[in-house]
């Protein structure tokens, strides 16, 4: 059988991400955000969602919003902690309250600020997936 180097085998060996958020238009701007070093394989607008389809894509990545409709995403994140699910979670949220903050590093790897969101959520996702 000859060789078949005519045809390119691309892989995209980016980190698969997932974003949850109740507004689309903010999950739209996160996808612009972090597509160039990112695959983003999704994106949902309510917990529940966020929980399925974390279990059917195995993303690498989930970034949370913390207030979203169903469930919210700090028990998102403990569900899917507890499935074994080894994703990296980071929390992008408006909440600045230190209250918030430890509830969600008790369960998640990153929480960045939706008002800092173009500074720093690439670098935190960067931190701790190298």
């Amino acid at each position: 059988m000859p060789a078949r180097s005519d045809m390119a085998i691309t892989s995209d060996t980016r980190l698969k991400v997932l974003l949850a958020d109740d507004y689309p238009a903010f999950l739209e701007s996160t996808r612009k955000l972090l597509e160039p070093e990112y695959h983003v394989i999704g994106t949902v607008t309510n917990g529940l969602m966020a929980l399925k389809m974390a279990m059917e894509l195995r993303p690498d990545v989930i970034v949370l919003d913390i207030e979203m409709p169903g469930i919210d995403g700090i028990r998102v994140a403990q569900d899917i902690k507890r499935s074994g699910l080894r994703a990296r979670i980071f929390f992008l949220t408006v909440h600045e309250d230190a209250d918030y903050r430890a509830a969600a590093l008790a369960v998640g790897d990153g929480y960045v600020l939706k008002a800092r969101m173009g500074t720093d959520l690439r670098h935190a996702i960067q931190q701790t997936t190298m």
